[in-house]
């Protein structure tokens, strides 16, 4: 027994394999991953090239300049916690240490992604305009006794599973397999992956993995008024 085994078990005589169990398990939930979309990446490659029309370039440009928007921090959001006040008593013990822990955190969080320092956040919210889906790994201090979150990774979407797994006590929990079958497969626990995508429904099922591939239509139909305009005239 190999130590994947070991550590994951499950019934080896039956077909029902923790990625088949995880499939049964979202089919009635609302969940869209680029793993299970075959032609994931090739659509998401003609979606490239067609940002780089001048057109849709302009397009794309212009919603991410009014979606991203800094103020004078270089902070385009901040973390509102009118909810989480609400919930909470005024004179409960330790509220306001609460709420300024909270507001510290976000703070951490958003400077971890370099978005005080650069204009990143534009070019991560255009990059999720055009391709529908952003995976990124937590990085923590340390991975046995993991304490404080040290920064962020950007993982390609398309490379990872998720499946249903078994802890050390026996209990389900949800992980992601990256690369799997290669000979860089590798698991990341679902606490340490954070994993947006702009689609939703069964997995492979959404009509439209992102915003831009919504515009082929419209772009492709501006294109042949414009070109008949052009022969008539002609």
């Amino acid at each position: 027994m190999n130590m994947q085994q070991s550590l994951y078990p499950y019934d080896d005589d039956t077909d029902v394999t923790p990625f088949t169990k995880y499939k049964d398990i979202t089919k009635n939930q609302s969940e869209s991953y680029a793993y299970y979309d075959l032609s994931y990446a090739q659509r998401v490659e003609y979606l490239r090239q067609f940002a780089q029309q001048k057109t849709i370039e302009f397009v794309l440009d212009t919603i991410a300049d009014e979606t991203i928007v800094p103020d004078e921090n270089n902070y385009f959001a901040y973390l509102d916690v009118d909810k989480l006040k609400s919930n909470i008593s005024a004179d409960a013990e330790g509220a306001d240490e609460l709420l300024q822990v909270c507001d510290k955190a976000f703070k951490r969080v958003y400077s971890m992604f370099g978005w005080d320092k650069s204009n990143s956040a534009w070019s991560m919210f255009r990059k999720f305009l055009v391709e529908g889906y952003l995976a990124f790994e937590i990085i923590y201090d340390n991975l046995e006794n993991p304490q404080e979150i040290s920064g962020f990774k950007y993982v390609d979407p398309a490379t990872l599973e998720p499946a249903i797994e078994h802890d050390k006590n026996g209990n389900e929990i949800k992980v992601w397999y990256q690369n799997r079958g290669d000979s860089e497969e590798r698991m990341i626990p679902d606490t340490n992956l954070i994993y947006i995508s702009w689609p939703s429904g069964l997995m492979g099922e959404s009509s439209r993995i992102s915003y831009l591939e919504g515009l082929t239509r419209s772009y492709n139909m501006l294109s042949q008024m414009e070109n008949s305009r052009m022969i008539w005239n002609i």
